[in-house]
């Protein structure tokens, strides 16, 4: 893929058709769109390689069937892990960058 510039709001509205989305890889940049959050089913989330930023939105961190998610290889993520991952009771891997 070669998927450029921010994520669409659209995304949270795969939820019925959508088992694991991996964008990794890609040019995606900013923030990542608070609908994704509407995608409660989605047990793995692929984001390493891009350039998004901080801060994640809170829907983010309501996904609790999210079991594996990567963020790793992004310059752009920096400073400390937040501390909102804790809530995520089904997250079993995450992939963050060095930095952290």
């Amino acid at each position: 893929n070669r998927f450029t510039g921010t994520l669409p709001t659209e995304v949270g509205e795969l939820q019925a058709h959508t088992s694991s989305l991996y964008f990794e890889l890609n040019r995606i940049t900013g923030r990542l769109p608070s609908e994704l959050g509407k995608l409660t089913g989605l047990p793995a989330l692929w984001l390493q390689s891009n350039r998004l930023e901080f801060p994640f939105p809170d829907e983010l961190f309501g996904m609790q069937n999210l079991s594996e998610l990567r963020v790793s290889s992004m310059q752009t993520l920096k400073g400390p892990l937040p501390t909102e991952f804790g809530r995520m009771g089904s997250l079993a891997n995450l992939c963050a960058p060095a930095a952290f």
